[in-house]
């Protein structure tokens, strides 16, 4: 499970907000392994406006290898197209967003069907494998590192799904016990903390 500092006893434990920023080295433990048939959907924007910069940043993640048993949203350093989805068993699957930056999207993979968010779509049927690390929002995590490619992107909400049971839906809050900005998972009612350092930016 993730680190959680403390439970919200009543609805006043903690403010909703807008979003919740990254300034590059926060992370969030999302506190389950994804798989083939684990889905999403989540309102964010890489705030950079092309993909020049030398660094992958990642919005969540998690994957055994390179190629393995990937899933993970990520902008590509240096690459013709922002922005790609990477949902593979044994192989690299890259699915590109076609993303200009510095935009508030939508992002999805729901019901065998990846909506980019972008006005491009692709049909990914569910598949078996396993990951063998916990997934990490703000970045990703491999056999090489604990958490890889965090990112300075901004996220509105996150949902995950499992064989279509909603299973996370996490919001951005301000706790009221500490001030300290972090997610909220509605589903579960805890808290998701920052497991890295420094703090999140909130607004």
């Amino acid at each position: 499970m993730a680190v959680v500092n403390d439970l919200p006893t009543a609805s006043g434990s903690f403010v909703k907000l807008n979003y919740i920023q990254g300034q590059g080295s926060q992370y969030i433990d999302a506190g389950f392994y994804s798989n083939g048939r684990t889905e999403f959907e989540c309102k964010w924007n890489n705030m950079r406006a092309t993909s020049t910069s030398n660094t992958d940043m990642s919005m969540f993640g998690a994957r055994n290898n390179y190629n393995d048993n990937q899933f993970q949203l990520t902008d590509f350093a240096n690459d013709s197209v922002t922005g790609y989805l990477g949902l593979s068993r044994d192989s690299l699957r890259r699915y590109d967003l076609h993303y200009a930056g510095n935009t508030d999207i939508i992002t999805s993979w729901r019901n065998g069907v990846i909506t980019t968010g972008t006005g491009y779509t692709y049909s990914v049927a569910p598949d078996d494998w396993v990951q063998n690390f916990r997934l990490i929002i703000f970045g990703s995590r491999n056999s090489s590192w604990t958490a890889g490619e965090i990112a300075t992107f901004r996220l509105y909400y996150l949902k995950f799904w499992y064989n279509g049971m909603l299973i996370k839906d996490f919001i951005p809050v301000r706790k009221l016990s500490n001030g300290e900005v972090c997610l909220y998972d509605k589903v579960g009612k805890l808290f998701y903390t920052n497991q890295g350092t420094g703090s999140f930016i909130g607004g």
